[in-house]
């Protein structure tokens, strides 16, 4: 069986990814700065869309499947795009400023970790 996007460093991405999505499914369960009813519509949207995105990438990564790094593609740079060119509509605060950023370094990295962990 081919497993394509674990070899050599792509655990990493599934597991940070795996997180991701931990994040995501804490904020849908108000675990986060505001409560559900409290998020704009925007952040719920996001909020559900990578919750599923993140943990279909996981698996797909995981299980060594083509449609888990198109996945993985997906989240890493729609969120690059949102979080760079639509970054006003999440940051209202500079905490949430400094986790955008966060945001933004941990897909670059997982990005280049998959273009260093590929043949």
């Amino acid at each position: 069986m081919n497993r394509v996007g674990i070899e050599g460093r792509g655990e990493s991405i599934w597991v940070a990814y795996a997180f991701g999505a931990l994040v995501h499914y804490g904020n849908l369960a108000g675990l986060s700065e505001v409560t559900w009813a409290e998020m704009s519509r925007a952040l719920r949207i996001g909020d559900v869309s990578y919750a599923l995105l993140d943990t279909a990438a996981v698996f797909g990564l995981w299980l060594g499947r083509g449609w888990g790094v198109l996945c993985f593609l997906t989240a890493a740079m729609s969120q690059l795009v949102l979080y760079g060119v639509f970054a006003d509509v999440f940051v209202s605060t500079p905490q949430q400023a400094g986790k955008v950023s966060g945001l933004v370094g941990s897909h670059v990295v997982t990005l280049l970790l998959y273009g260093v962990s590929e043949p």
